[in-house]
């Protein structure tokens, strides 16, 4: 019978796979067995669950130099893992990157999902970042998760700070994972974490203020704004807007301190804000602070010329319209504008 015939016939009679895998070995001390007899001795050794043959024979089969494809170094990873021999498994996916070899997602995904201790977890953690591999969001969510889980902080912030906030498009769930961990993470730790994020793009911070809404963490959300770069003036603004009760209000300000000046936009709607809610004293001195730092625009200008028309101050509108460098553009403004005529303000 031949080689090829004999492998056939024990992959269709998976009890004869121990008489197969001695004939076969027999046969390869006196003849050299190519890539389909290899992949024949794999696949039954799958079928089997003869972990040891399947090992044997791949060894085998790159001592003799046969080149491994991408399914093949799929099935071995995917048997491995079925078999639970993560040790293994996580032993051949580090092999076969060192031998460019591409493993495909299921694969990948199944070696993942059979991770579950922290020691395999290290492993694979160095195995990805030494390699640069992708890493998913579903992958930064469970190591997370199991990191947590075994308590092992250092873990989190690894991954934490390893993590690509841009593509992995999970910050609800991972600040989920940290709400859910605060009794074994330190108050500086969190707020470390979460200023991990604070480079990524808008999307990412539009996710993590939502998160902090639904779950009504307003300190937590006002932090998070205070921290933000400049870049991000239209999302504080969305969120001040639409999110802050006076109170609240009154809390930003103070997480910003002075800086809050030197924010047009922040400071514009804070000015809108504390001006709707009558603190007209507290408009007028935050303006004064605005104009210190040199901020001042036509927005700014716009809710003081409001304050003044409450207030029927003629001569404050006349000092705010003679400051302002384009006149032109100030009387074109439909609210100033309109005030200036009900008032017959000129700058003369």
């Amino acid at each position: 019978m031949e080689l090829k015939d004999l492998l056939r016939e024990g992959l269709n009679n998976v009890g004869e796979a121990s008489h197969i895998d001695k004939t076969v070995r027999n046969f390869a001390e006196t003849n050299p067995l190519d890539y389909g007899a290899y992949i024949l001795l794999i696949e039954l050794s799958s079928r089997s669950d003869r972990i040891q043959s399947l090992i044997h024979w791949l060894e085998c089969m790159i001592d003799n130099g046969i080149n491994v494809n991408c399914t093949t170094a799929a099935t071995i990873i995917t048997t491995l893992c079925r078999n639970k021999r993560t040790d293994m498994a996580i032993y051949w996916f580090w092999k076969f990157i060192m031998m460019n070899i591409r493993i495909d997602a299921p694969a990948f995904d199944m070696l993942w999902e059979v991770i579950d201790d922290l020691h395999h977890h290290l492993l694979f953690y160095n195995i990805m970042m030494s390699n640069h591999l992708p890493v998913l969001s579903k992958h930064y969510h469970r190591s997370i998760s199991l990191s947590i889980k075994g308590n092992q902080m250092l873990m989190v912030h690894m991954w934490l700070t390893q993590m690509d906030w841009n593509q992995t498009r999970c910050t609800g769930d991972i600040l989920t994972l940290l709400d859910a961990a605060k009794s074994k993470l330190y108050s500086e730790d969190r707020i470390f974490f979460e200023r991990l994020m604070r480079n990524a793009d808008a999307t990412t911070h539009r996710e993590a203020l939502s998160h902090l809404m639904n779950h009504k963490d307003i300190p937590r959300a006002i932090r998070w704004i205070a921290d933000l770069p400049p870049q991000y003036q239209e999302e504080m603004q969305i969120f001040i807007t639409n999110n802050l009760s006076s109170r609240e209000t009154e809390s930003l300000i103070a997480q910003f301190g002075d800086r809050v000046n030197v924010y047009p936009s922040l400071s514009t709607v804070v000015l809108e804000k504390l001006f709707v809610e009558g603190q007209i004293e507290r408009v007028k001195t935050m303006y004064e602070d605005i104009k210190l730092a040199g901020t001042q625009n036509i927005n700014t200008m716009r809710v003081m010329m409001k304050v003044a028309d409450q207030e029927k101050n003629v001569k404050s509108m006349r000092q705010l319209f003679k400051s302002a460098g384009n006149k032109t553009k100030l009387k074109s403004d439909e609210v100033i504008g309109s005030i200036l005529r009900k008032w017959k303000v000129t700058h003369e």
